[in-house]
């Protein structure tokens, strides 16, 4: 008979495998995902285009979106941009936008005196991965229109 204490440790151990079956960066890449900037609320566009096989390998490779303690907001922000095919940006009042002609797509995160303390490139991120960090690393205060 096995005993009670072997098992429960054989069974814990199983279980911690199966919830750390995580893909690497590499293996993601190998399917086609980039896990560094794949936001995990993508992963559901797959089903409207017939890729439902795909969802649970894009959830395994993406990012969980949302606050927590150790995220850092900013008051404001720039986007520099060389053109904008979209008015969502209107929905952040402490978003300015600056037209670069020619400039790769990046996003200044500020603090409150206007300094640059993080600085990213967007050029292979959607409007909506843009909105998504947008509404995940800015202080939204609807009252202030400043910008």
């Amino acid at each position: 008979m096995v005993e009670p204490v072997a098992l429960s440790l054989a069974l814990l151990s199983a279980l911690i495998v199966i919830v750390s079956c995580e893909y690497s960066a590499s293996e993601c890449r190998s399917l086609g995902f980039n896990k560094a900037n794949l936001l995990c609320s993508s992963c559901f566009y797959l089903a409207e285009h017939d890729l439902e096989v795909l969802v649970n390998q894009c959830r395994e490779c993406c990012l969980q979106e949302g606050r927590n303690e150790s995220s850092t907001l900013y008051p404001q922000a720039i986007l520099e941009v060389s053109f904008i095919k979209s008015d969502k940006a209107r929905g952040f009042p402490n978003l300015s936008i600056k037209y670069v002609r020619g400039a790769d797509p990046i996003i200044k995160l500020l603090d409150a005196d206007g300094a640059v303390q993080e600085e990213l490139a967007i050029d292979k991120w959607n409007t909506d991965s843009v909105e998504e960090f947008l509404k995940m690393h800015l202080i939204m205060d609807h009252s202030s229109n400043d910008l």
